[in-house]
This record gives structure tokens, sequence and C-alpha cells, in this order.
């Protein structure tokens, strides 16, 4: 059965409940996968590769676009998971170096708190868990010892279409967890957790010998590959190995990824790591299955997520360890009881936000050392606080081998930051995602107050070039213990370790000389660092061999401050005179003594901004931006210089420049900064950048505020902000915190209008409720606004239309809905949504006939695709087949785009009703059905109805051929069992017949 069936199956145990049900807590259930990408999850990755149970979360739960981990390497990246903590505080540095064993988890707490709880799988994230090589190998990179993998990646082809269980360890806990939920869980009355760690999609290690010994190999089945869309699979662009950062080339070649890969290899190597991702997918379905099949799924909280991606030769590389999307980007799912469904999260998300999230479904206060926040508020109906409660950023960071350098990632809005080291020996990158998905342009050096930013940022979170520093001494201790461990065994183990020369060609006093420069150096920085606070300045770990040089020398030359006053008021009378050239001159004499004064960079960028310089003028006013944040003239003139350029680049950052200016002018200049203000939402409106305008259309109402303006303009700004958001709404383009601000407008506007009641009140009421019948997580809102609106006009049908639309749209039927439809019948007799509504409700109790003769009255007055398809329903139960059949056909031509699980369930009913009928002709419009349907072909029940459809066709051998794929996929399928006896009585084999 295909996740359609299965959600259709679902949806009405799951639907409407409320979060803990009778008091109860839920039950939690997670699965974790092992190199997962989490842009398979969502679109568009998630067309290349079938993965129906990820899907069916997706539909039924809420899905994070931007879900990321902590760490992109298993220990680290699941220690911060169960602790709740980053890595660099619970120095989880690498695959040996975890948490310590009496480490507190979210499940040790669940457990303290009454929960049943239950492990299996792959936990990983504990010290000492993982091999000698992961404790050692990354101390190498600190002394320039370059590693590799010792055999290319490759992929290997296993059974045949009948070859499911690739990974046996792993549907081996599979099946452990599905029985335990039957055994165990079904038969406990305390609320449960539990946990299933899968290895797959991760690559398995290479069993043969030769060239690829050591190597990776990605394996899979016929059965898994035919999951896989080829033709969408894509072939990353990579950069010449001469243009790549020093990192990546150096993490390429410790990968053995530096030589010739035909595009079939990459394509290959993609199409193989895709079918891994089914295969797993599946065991998450497994456990679905089970929770289904117990009865406990509707008051259980599911969630799927991984400890990191894969890169499946992104980059010109596979595995993980890299701050790419393809590795770092990790998938998260969660569904539940009183969550929201079908939603897709923008924010910035990761994986120690899981900890305190499982503590509030359970109840449970979290303490007060975590580096997360929950998820809840955005998946159960109240997350107007979230963002106040949470950073708008998410940290990653990296310390182990096959990269020559701790590596820390920060993500916030559309850049992605990454620095290494101590921030000055390596060159930094900066991505600008909204642009460059691919991660190909690195434009740190375009943008570099935003790289100045953002790095001040991460030092607030993390002081990382002393957490380098410390690692760094880690590696040193870590080898230095493990040398003596060994003894005498030292020689023979070590020889054994993946070195990129042969350990015998006397490797080994050359690696004894780096251990002992190597930590005298350490040393050294350590008590630099500490002491005086300057940085130690080594060599520069690229290949390329060069140096870096200490901090630049201040010059032995000053200029007295009469010299610089002259030569700055003859650069300023030039700039009068508009001699820009002599201008420039006077500048630079002041620089060449003095290069921070910062009316210097300001005369240089007004100069060089009148003689067409836009680069040099631009530099020149940041450099002066960067010196005196707090003075307003280098921001003016940036603003100047981006608003007369068509360069893109820089009308990218016009709206920093202008959000800069309005923080300056709030305390200076209102009118000016009213006038920026208005640009800046100008901007913002085009770019159709909607939580932006929001914020500054607040800033500007906080200042009106602050000046005590009159009610009436107070009244006209938020209805303005109502204006300006409402567009979004209509477009689909807002998420969930510009759809709060804008809920925030009208509640503010609904306040100061008069008079109440009145029009403009009755008005903005009605503007008010339409607003939030769009927003259907809004709910509890919606009810209120329209009970509200009710109480000052009683004879308005409109609010209860609208909740009645509603209600049949989300099939919330109780006796409040019930009510609601009541009313609305009482206020106006003929409204078709009141007799559509209670044509619902019959068809729910099964009179079937009160629903025909409600449905039909209703759908005469409003015509709709939900009453069409109740109707076709109710004529389905009392075998009026040609009379559902039509009423799926009006259905159907009342849908609209954004209607495809309604028009899916009609199309499905249409077929079984189509093949109910009987006859040539309706034989004929069940086929064109069914091939309407997605994907239909691999859903057996439909295709068991497509076999019966031949059979009234006459169409023996085609229905035989249907049955027996059908039989030979699954043998104990009903349906195709079913159709095989009919095909033999059609053939005239009654007894065989008979037995099926």
């Amino acid at each position: 059965m295909n996740v359609l069936a299965v959600a259709l199956s679902f949806l009405v145990l799951i639907d409407g409940q409320s979060f803990c049900q009778n008091g109860t807590r839920p039950n939690i259930v997670m699965v974790m996968s092992d190199a997962f990408d989490g842009r398979l999850t969502f679109d568009p990755g998630s067309k290349v590769v079938q993965l129906p149970f990820v899907n069916y979360l997706r539909e039924l739960g809420s899905t994070f676009l931007n879900a990321y981990t902590n760490s992109p390497i298993c220990c680290p990246s699941r220690a911060a998971m169960w602790s709740g903590r980053f890595v660099h505080l619970t120095q989880s540095w690498n695959n040996f170096k975890g948490l310590d064993a009496n480490a507190t988890t979210w499940m040790d707490e669940l457990q303290a708190k009454g929960y049943l709880t239950k492990t299996m799988g792959k936990l990983d994230y504990t010290s000492g868990s993982h091999s000698v090589s992961n404790r050692v190998e990354a101390w190498t990179r600190d002394v320039h010892f370059l590693l590799r993998q010792e055999g290319r990646p490759v992929t290997q082809l296993v059974g045949n279409m009948s070859t499911v269980r690739i990974m046996r360890k792993d549907w081996k806990n599979t099946d452990k967890a599905a029985q335990w939920i039957h055994q165990t869980a079904a038969a406990s009355h305390q609320p449960f957790a539990l946990y299933l760690g899968l290895n797959l999609p991760h690559p398995y290690q290479t069993q043969s010998l030769g060239p690829t010994a050591g190597g990776s190999t990605f394996r899979s089945s016929p059965y898994w590959l035919k999951k896989v869309s080829s033709d969408l699979i894509t072939v990353p662009k990579w950069l010449p190995t001469a243009a790549m950062h020093p990192v990546d080339f150096y993490s390429t070649f410790t990968k053995n990824c530096t030589g010739v890969f035909t595009e079939d290899e990459v394509k290959s190597i993609r199409a193989f790591y895709y079918a891994m991702c089914a295969e797993a997918d599946a065991m998450l379905g497994n456990v679905i299955s089970a929770l289904r099949e117990t009865g406990l799924l509707n008051n259980t909280v599911v969630i799927f997520t991984a400890d990191h991606g894969e890169l499946a030769m992104e980059h010109r590389q596979f595995y993980k360890m890299s701050m790419y999307e393809g590795s770092s980007h990790v998938p998260l799912l969660i569904m539940g009881p009183g969550l929201m469904s079908g939603l897709q999260i923008n924010q910035l998300v990761s994986l120690v936000d899981l900890y305190p999230t499982v503590l509030d479904i359970a109840g449970i206060s979290p303490g007060g050392n975590l580096s997360g926040h929950s998820l809840l508020p955005l998946l159960s109906k109240s997350s107007g606080l979230f963002k106040k409660q949470r950073p708008d950023w998410v940290l990653s960071e990296y310390h182990g081998c096959n990269v020559n350098a701790s590596t820390y990632m920060l993500r916030s809005g559309r850049w992605k930051y990454i620095t290494y080291s101590d921030g000055l020996t390596i060159p930094p990158q900066l991505f600008d995602l909204s642009l460059d998905k691919e991660e190909l342009h690195n434009v740190v050096h375009k943008f570099p107050e935003v790289k100045v930013h953002l790095d001040k940022l991460l030092r607030g979170i993390v002081d990382y070039p002393e957490v380098s520093s410390a690692v760094h001494l880690y590696n040193i201790k870590s080898f230095g213990a493990w040398r003596e461990d060994l003894g005498g065994n030292y020689s023979q183990v070590i020889a054994t370790l993946r070195w990129h020369v042969d350990w015998q060609k006397d490797v080994a006093r050359l690696l004894f000389f780096h251990f002992r420069v190597s930590k005298r150096e350490a040393a050294l920085q350590f008590v630099k660092n500490t002491a005086d606070g300057t940085n130690f300045y080594s060599h520069s770990l690229n290949r390329h061999g060069e140096q870096r040089t200490g901090p630049t020398q201040q010059s032995d030359h000053k200029m007295s401050s009469k010299e610089v006053k002259a030569e700055l008021k003859s650069a300023r009378e030039a700039i009068k005179n508009k001699d820009y050239k002599d201008a420039l001159r006077h500048c630079k004499a002041v620089l060449k003594l003095e290069k921070n004064n910062y009316n210097a960079w300001v005369f240089i960028g007004l100069a060089a901004s009148e003689l067409e310089q836009p680069d040099q003028s631009q530099s020149a006013y940041k450099k002066a931006a960067e010196l005196e944040p707090e003075q307003l003239l280098a921001w003016q003139g940036l603003a100047n210089l981006y608003d007369k350029t068509d360069q893109w680049d820089f009308k990218v950052e016009l709206p920093n420049i202008y959000q800069k200016l309005v923080d300056l002018y709030a305390s200076s200049d209102k009118k000016k900064c009213y006038e920026v203000i208005q640009k800046l939402s100008d901007i913002y409106l085009s770019d159709k950048e909607y939580l932006k305008l929001a914020k500054v259309s607040l800033q500007l109402i906080q200042l009106k505020e602050e000046e005590a303006v009159d009610k009436t303009e107070l009244l006209q700004l938020w209805q303005e902000m109502i204006q300006l958001l409402s567009d979004g709404i209509n477009e689909r383009e807002q998420d969930n915190e510009t759809q709060q601000h804008l809920i925030t407008a009208f509640e503010n506007t609904i306040v100061l209008v008069e008079p109440v009641p009145g029009e403009k009140h009755k008005k903005i009421s009605a503007d008010f409720i339409n607003c939030l019948s769009k927003l259907p997580q809004e709910e509890n809102k919606l009810k209120k606004a329209c009970e509200s609106m009710l109480i000052h006009y009683p004879n308005q049908s409109y609010p209860l239309e609208v909740l009645c639309s509603h209600y049949l749209k989300t099939g919330i039927l109780n006796d409040d809905t019930i009510s609601c439809f009541s009313r609305l019948l009482d206020l106006a007799p003929d409204s078709g949504l009141g007799h559509l509504g209670l044509g619902t409700k019959a068809l729910q109790e099964g009179r079937y006939t009160d629903a025909i003769k409600d449905l039909s009255q209703g759908l005469k007055k409003k015509s709709c695709n939900t009453g069409w398809h109740s109707l076709a329903e109710a004529q389905f139960k009392v075998h009026r087949y040609s009379d559902s059949a039509a009423s799926c056909c009006q259905g159907l031509a009342t849908c609209v785009s954004g209607d495809k699980e309604l028009k899916v369930k009609l199309l499905t009913l249409k077929l079984e009703t189509s093949v109910r009928c009987g006859g040539e002709k309706a034989a004929d419009d069940a086929l064109d059905t069914f091939s309407q349907i997605p994907d239909a072909v691999k859903d057996q029940v439909l295709v068991a109805l497509e076999g019966r459809a031949y059979l009234n066709k006459g169409q023996i051998d085609q229905a035989l051929k249907v049955s027996s794929e059908l039989v030979a996929s699954n043998p104990n399928l009903d349906q195709g069992l079913a159709l095989r006896g009919l095909v033999h009585s059609a053939e005239g084999q009654h007894q065989l017949a008979e037995q099926r």
C-alpha cells in the first residue's frame, strides 16, 4: 500500500485530536538513520527516489526544511542530539571521543519521569565506541601529515528484484523494534519512548581486496534501484582542483577522489545511494505499521532524522565531514497527535533542539544548560513567541580526521559562513544559499561586512580559536596515551593505519619528529593566547606551501594632528570644487601614515563614486563603517552609491545599509528615519520579503508610539501593515512568523477602530476572519474571531459560513461543529454549507439516505469538492455506483491546483465505482481514471482494480498478467488473490477460482 492509502486510513484516527489525550502523555518514537541527505525529504530532492513513509510523515506531520547536524560525523553529532548541547561543550571531538558514559540523555529523563524506554540499533554517542584509527588519525593533520582512503568509492549490485533485505543488521533491529511495540509497548499502561538507530544509508566498508580495499561501497539490489528515477539524477558540478579551497582539496585527497570519475560512475554512486535511502525508508515504514496495527499510532509522536548527510560525490567527495549542504543538512520530520500536518517549516533548527523538544512533548521541564530550543511551539498551533525564544542561526563544527583543521559553520538567513582553526591561518568561506545552492562561489571578499558580522556572531557563541587549540592539545595527548598503551606493539599497530605512503619508508622517524615539534608549538600557542590574547601565526595548512605572516606593524611615522587636519581640509575643498582626483591625493597622504582615519576613508568613498569607480568607493565606505560603525557619513555614502548603481552585488546589500541608517536615524532624525523606512519597505515589498517587511513596519509603528502620535495615525499604520502583508497570504509565500505579525496587525486594528459596532469595525472583523481562514494552524483564533464578530453582529452569517467551510475542509465534525451548521441554517435556511455539514455528519453516522438528501440539497447552493466527495461516498455505500461516479466527476471539475490530496481521493473512488458499475464503457472510464492517479502503478490495491477493469472489458489475458504480477510480488495480497480467482472464473476454471 502506498503512502496515500496509508494516509487515508490513518487520517481519521489522527486529525483533530488533542496533544495529550485525556491528560495522558503521548508515546515517542524516534528513528535516526545514518548519512541521510535531508534535502531528499522535500521538493525537488524528494522526486528522485520513492520514499513513501518519509512522504507519509511529510503529509501528516511537519517537515523542517533547514535542519542541520551540529557536527557532520557520527559520534559527535549523536552526542549533541542525545545531550542537547553543542559539540564544544561536551568535547565530543571525533568518533572516538563522545559523551561520558554517565552523561544524562533525554531518554534518561523520560525514564525518570515514568516512561517505559527502549533503545535499539545504532547508538554511537559515547566515548571509545569507534576504532583506534578514529582516536589518533585526526592528530596527523596538526603536523601536515596526509591521510587518505585506501580505496575509491565503488558500487555493488547484489541479488535480484526479489532481494529486499540488504542491510540485514538494520532489518534485524527493525524487526525487534516492531516486535517490542507489539509485545511490550502495546501491553504497557505507561507511555513509552522507543529509539531505533539505523546504519543505512551509510556506505558499507569494501570487502574485496585490491585497489579498492578499505574504501567504501554503495550497495543495493535491483528491487531498490527501481525506486530511483535515474533521469532525475543530477551530476554535481566540480571546481577544478587548482580552484578548490585548501581544506576541500585535502578532504578530496584523503577520500581518494582526486582521480578521474566518469559521469556514469558518479551517477551510479548517486543512484545506489538513493536506493539505500529507499531501503531505510522501508524500515521506517515497518515501525509506523507496527504502531498502526497495535492502535498506538494515534497517541504517538514519530520523529525521523539522521546524524548527518552524504555528499555522494558533490564537491568531488563522498561521506560527510564537510559543511556543504549534502553533508550537513539532515532530515527532520515530526508527526503526532495535536501537531499540525502538512507544514513545511523554514526556521533554522539543529539536532540539539531534539532534547528539549522531546521533553516538551512529555511535559517535562528541560534544564537550563541546553544549547537547543524546543520545536513544539512550531508544531502545535502556538508558535507566536517561538522566534523570541530561539536564535536565528545554527552552529555546526567538526574536529575529526579527513579535514586538516577544526571547522566551524554558522548558518544565518541566506548566508553560510565557514571558518577554520584560529580564523587566520586558513581563509574562510561565505556562501549565499539564495543564489548559490551548489555552494561553488565563495563571496567572502565581495561581502566583507557580512563576514565581519557573522564572525562576530560566531565568536559570541563559541571562542573558536580557543576550542581549536584545545582540540589540538587533545589530539597530541590522545596520540601519546595511545602510543604508551601499545608499548612494544606500537610499531606493528601504527603500520596498519591508513597513511598515504608506505609506513616502512622511514615515515616513523618523520612522524616522531613532528610529534615533538607540534607538541612544543601547541604549548607556546596556548601560553601566548592565554597570556596576552595575541594570535599565534603558524604555517598555512594549504597545499601550496604558502606561509602566513604576523600582523602588520604600525608605521613608525606619525603625522601631527595639525597636518592631518590641513590635508583633510584640502580634500574637503577639492571635493567642493569637484576636483576629485586631488581629493584622493590629499586623502592618501593622510592614510599613508594614519591608515584608520575615518574622514579620509569617507572622502575617498565620495570622490571615487564621483569618478565612477564604484568598487573603490564601496571599499572605502566599508572601511570607514568598520572603523566607526555608529557614525552616519559612511552609511549615507554607501546608500547613495548603491542607489545610483545597477550592480546586482551592490543592490542586494542596499537593504542592510538602509536598516543601519534606520537604526542610526531613530535617535537623531525621525523624519529621515521615516523616509528610509519607506524606501526599505518598497524594496521588501518588491522582493516579496514579507517577514522583513513586517519587521520594518513594526519598527515604524514602535517609533510612532514613542512619539505619542494620536490613535488615528496609529490605526492608519496598522491598516497599511495589513494591506502590505495580505498579498503574501494570498500568494502563499509567508512563513509562520510573518503570519503572526499579520495577525498582530489585525488585532491592533480591531482594538483601535471605532465605533463598535460600526461598518468599519464590521469590515475589518470580516477581513480578519478571511485571513485566519487561510491559515489552517490558527483554528482557535478563527473560532474566537468568529464568535467575537457574532457578538457584535448577531445577524451576520459570514462568520458561521467561514467556520462551516473550515470544518468541511478539515473533516472536523463533532457536537460543536454540528451546532455551528445548525446556527447557520437558523440564520440562512437555504445555506448550502449548512446542509453540506449535516449531510457529512449523516455520512459519518451511517445514515446514507439522509446524507444523500442533505448533501444534494447543499451542493445545489454551494458546489465544493469535499461535498461532492462525501456525496459520492454515500452513493457508493448504497450501491448507486453510476451516481457515485458522476459525483466524483463533479468534484474533480471543481478541484484546483492546491487540492492534490482530495483530487487523488476522488480519482480513487471513481476508479472503484467504475469497476463496480461493470460493462465495457465503465471499464474504459476506470482505466482512464487509473492513468490519472499519480504513482497508481506502485499501489497494489489500485493495480488490482485495474486488473478488474481489464476483466470487465473482456481482456482476460491482460487481467491475468496483472494478477500474476501482483501475486508474484506479494503472494498474500487479498486483492491480488481475488483478482486471480475472478480470472479463473472468467476462463471457466471454477475449481481453481474457488481455491483462490
